[in-house]
């Protein structure tokens, strides 16, 4: 799956589906380099300014990625536009 985000942010993790989740874990390795990011974790704090959240994919045995929950009243096409708004600005301005 791609999010058609821009070329940081449009590789995807194959996860086994599991019945009742809804979650997608976001390759950003190369984000959080352009960034200059310590790692995901610190990567996870801009979150906040996209008002979307997402998660630290170290936490789920997925360093380097970002889980995204797609379990929410946000329409996922909304939270995916919030999120790339804030990271290509963030690496157009590095």
């Amino acid at each position: 799956m791609t999010s058609g985000a821009g070329p940081e942010f449009t590789a995807w993790r194959e996860l086994p589906a599991r019945l009742g989740h809804l979650y997608a874990f976001a390759d950003v390795s190369r984000a959080i380099s352009a960034l200059g990011c310590r790692d995901d974790s610190e990567f996870a704090e801009l979150s906040d300014e996209a008002g979307a959240r997402w998660w630290p994919g170290s936490g789920f045995g997925a360093p380097g990625h970002m889980r995204l929950s797609f379990a929410c009243s946000m329409p996922p096409g909304a939270a995916l536009n919030r999120i790339a708004r804030i990271l290509i600005a963030r690496v157009d301005a590095a």
